[in-house]
């Protein structure tokens, strides 16, 4: 065997390398899988019989020819999942289809190190800036976590966030979710890491039809169906439509601090923070319904080149109910006569959000050609043009302002994010010592946002707008370059190194009740992101080492540089000169399958240094009804933690997983504008995250049983929301969840579903509760 000239380090060096080359040539290459229920773990390693590949008939499912599952999230190019670097998990359409999941978060939580809750799992109204969390690995926020379907960019460039019912779950070939510092490949957003769906490219004609029904303590009501086909000739389409709607539930009271004398019937509590506070009342239920539809075609035109276009819709109206007030609205009347105005209670401050409106429109094309084996370009282009509306109640205090369909503000935000981008991937024969496989790529991504304020004498009617009050305009512009180089050095050791140069463009303008325009001096940052990264397969059957380094930015949202706005009793300040958030991360982590047993086990240690992180600050505001913040550059933050993974396979029809996340540091180091924050945990980062299933496919029947431990977390980046078992705190909480399903025909599935069956538990608001979904799926 030819040994680089570059290892000459020493006879004992080069004879190790000698013989686990030696090794890795002898054995004979890896079994591959499906993924089946492709938990962490299973998604890279070979599992004796994959619960998704047995066969439907009587008796137990028979294992079935294994293939191991392809992936592009952790380079960007077709990977067999056992090469691909990073921390990489995986989930099948098997997985998505046997688990009752409406909406993206119910499958991604699932994962290590995703902190998943709210208007991600399916029974909150899902409007894209209603209250919900998310964290990767205790990096809390879903614009610090890049989404994609397909090539296409989910998160917007106002807020950094998107709606989760926008993915159309029965049209997902399988998600992969990479945690870390990604910028290195793909920029701004991967900044805590990556998600990404794929679509089901039509290969044949499939017709499939689902109807469904949540009842108990959530009600919802759900339907879709799909249409597939290929032709001989190369061209293929999707079509498919989905309708989503609930009634929605009392998930929150209404609770303010009051000054003497107090409104006759408010009931005396406390907050997260142990501040005196008085309950005036429930929130109306948040009512919704969503609409979905799609179109994609496809042509082939030989084995090598492919062409693909499509155009997606999706709207969502959502629309908080009445207040049910614990007292006589005369009550609070005679309150505002006795004190001073900056203590008054407003319609705002406790009728709710209002309605709410979403539209998106995602129009995309591609085309790629592969000119060998090791060589292929692609192009990619896309657009997303997305309107999100909304309306709160008046912030007069006059008797007619507390009506349905009284005064009101109006908020409208549309956007626009614009990409395209070209990558080339070949190998590179004249670099010296190793071989090497190039993948680089350019692009843009134009992001542009409007907000628009204006008065309304109906809050329940977007039209009945009376007089314009401030607005914003601002552009956020990303021009990338980036390169990968992977690196054999070995047949056991893969290295891959790149990195990738933004060049980060922003202005703004905003008019405020008619002056004259603000021109913020907008930013222009040159940001240089690089990644390292190494696979090693052990000289041992079926074991794997993984290690990375890489750092990552993430520019501020439009809405956080440009737009200063109002919602209930929260007024949010904008600040121009935020700047880019930075972190460096790394990991290590080793896996092993042993398949004479069927048992899988990986672990993982992880860490991230953050600098310039953003965070709330909060701002003397003129009355105890209001809330004012604006958003900071705190100063440094570090994040560490471990995770352990494992699978067992109990029989050929039974597998149990498990997962346990530990994210043991995750504090405010440095941050010269809120000292107060030094030394206190970062929010929405649970220090533990575990979940452990069973899945059983017998025959006929398909279950899962599924339970989670979720530990509290702060909301304040001061720590001070300490109490729980209230409303505003993040308890620490458990779940148990189950689903079963039988076919009894080939075309046809009936399926019974259990979720939060442990009951109620408080993050920010209350969970619904136990509630149960039935459902039927047709296929054909």
């Amino acid at each position: 065997m030819h040994v680089p000239h570059l290892l000459r380090g020493g006879a004992s060096a080069v004879a190790l390398l000698c013989a686990l080359d030696s090794v890795a040539e002898a054995q004979t290459s890896l079994p591959t899988i499906s993924i089946g229920p492709a938990r962490p773990g299973l998604s890279r390693r070979p599992a004796a019989a994959s619960p998704s590949t047995g066969t439907t008939g009587s008796g137990a499912n028979q294992p079935a020819p294994e293939k191991e599952i392809v992936v592009e999230t952790a380079t960007r190019t077709q990977k067999k999942v056992s090469e691909a670097p990073g921390d990489l998990t995986v989930f099948s359409q098997e997985y998505i289809q046997r688990r009752d999941a409406p909406r993206l978060g119910a499958i991604i939580r699932d994962a290590p190190g995703i902190y998943s809750w709210g208007n991600s799992l399916g029974y909150a109204a899902p409007s894209a800036n209603r209250a919900g969390r998310f964290s990767f690995r205790g990096i809390s926020g879903l614009q610090r976590t890049l989404f994609l379907y397909d090539d296409q960019i989910m998160n917007d460039p106002m807020f950094g966030s998107f709606n989760y019912s926008q993915y159309f779950m029965d049209d997902i070939e399988r998600i992969e979710t990479l945690p870390g510092a990604s910028s290195a490949l793909y920029g701004a957003n991967a900044y805590a890491g990556v998600v990404r769906a794929f679509s089901k490219i039509p290969e044949k004609r499939e017709i499939l039809a689902r109807g469904e029904s949540s009842f108990g303590e959530f009600s919802r009501q759900a339907g879709d169906v799909i249409y597939r086909d290929r032709l001989p000739n190369g061209v293929g389409w999707s079509a498919g439509g989905r309708w989503e709607g609930s009634s929605g539930f009392r998930d929150n009271v209404i609770q303010r601090a009051l000054v003497a004398p107090y409104v006759a019937g408010a009931i005396p509590t406390v907050n997260a923070q142990g501040q005196q506070l008085w309950n005036l009342g429930l929130q109306g239920e948040a009512k919704w319904r969503t609409v979905n539809s799609q179109l994609k075609l496809y042509y082939d035109y030989d084995n090598a080149t492919k062409f693909g276009a499509g155009v997606s819709y999706f709207l969502s109206n959502s629309m908080q109910g009445l207040f049910e007030s614990y007292a006589p609205y005369s009550s609070y009347l005679a309150y505002n006569a006795r004190v001073s105005g900056a203590n008054r209670i407003t319609p705002s401050a406790v009728l709710g959000a209002g309605l709410a409106y979403e539209s998106n429109v995602i129009s995309y094309g591609f085309a790629k050609h592969r000119f060998s084996e090791e060589s292929e370009i692609k192009l990619n282009v896309s657009n997303m043009a997305r309107v999100y509306r909304f309306t709160t109640p008046s912030s007069a205090t006059g008797s007619n302002a507390w009506a349905l369909g009284g005064a009101g503000v109006y908020n409208n935000y549309p956007q626009n994010l614009f990409s395209a981008s070209v990558q080339y991937t070949f190998p590179v024969k004249f670099l010296p010592f190793f071989a090497h496989h190039l993948t680089t790529g350019v692009g843009t991504d134009r992001g542009a946002a409007t907000f628009q304020a204006y008065n309304v004498s109906d809050w329940t009617n977007f039209g009945s707008s009376t007089l314009f009050t401030s607005s914003m305009q601002g552009v956020s512009n990303f021009v990338w370059g980036f390169v990968q180089d992977e690196i054999k050095v070995t047949n056991w050791l893969t290295a891959y190194l790149g990195g990738r140069v933004d060049w980060w463009h922003t202005h703004g303008v905003r008019v405020t009740g008619g002056a004259p325009y603000d021109n913020f001096p907008g930013q222009d940052v040159v940001n240089f992101n690089p990644k390292v990264s190494l696979v090693a397969n052990m000289p041992w059957e079926n074991g794997v080492m993984r290690a990375s380094a890489g750092r990552a930015f993430r520019a501020p949202t439009l809405n956080a540089l440009y737009v200063d706005s109002t919602r209930g009793n929260v007024r949010s300040f904008s600040n121009p000169n935020l700047k880019p958030e930075t972190a460096i991360s790394w990991e290590v982590g080793y896996e092993q399958f042993f398949k004479q047993t069927g048992t899988f086990a990986k672990a993982t240690f992880f860490e991230s240094w953050l600098s310039d992180y953003n965070s709330t600050r909060r701002l003397p505001a003129p009355s105890i009804i209001q809330n004012w913040s604006t958003t900071v550059n705190t100063g440094e933050a570090v994040v560490r933690g471990f995770e352990i993974t494992g699978s067992q396979q109990i029989t050929d029809w039974l597998t149990a997983y498990a997962t346990y996340t530990n994210v043991f540091d995750a504090q405010t180091l440095e941050a010269p504008d809120q000292p107060e924050t030094v030394g206190k945990r970062l929010p929405n980062a649970p220090r533990n995250l575990f979940n452990a299933s069973l899945e059983a496919n017998y025959g006929d029947w398909t279950s899962t049983l599924t339970g989670r431990y979720t530990a509290d977390s702060y909301d304040l980046a001061t720590n001070a929301d300490f109490v729980r078992g209230v409303y505003g705190s993040f308890d620490r909480f458990w779940q148990l969840d189950a689903y079963i399903s039988y076919k009894p025909t080939k075309f046809a599935e009936i399926y019974f579903a259990g979720n939060n069956m442990l009951g109620r538990y408080y993050q920010f608001t209350i969970n619904p509760g136990a509630f149960f979904t039935a459902g039927l799926k047709l296929t054909y």
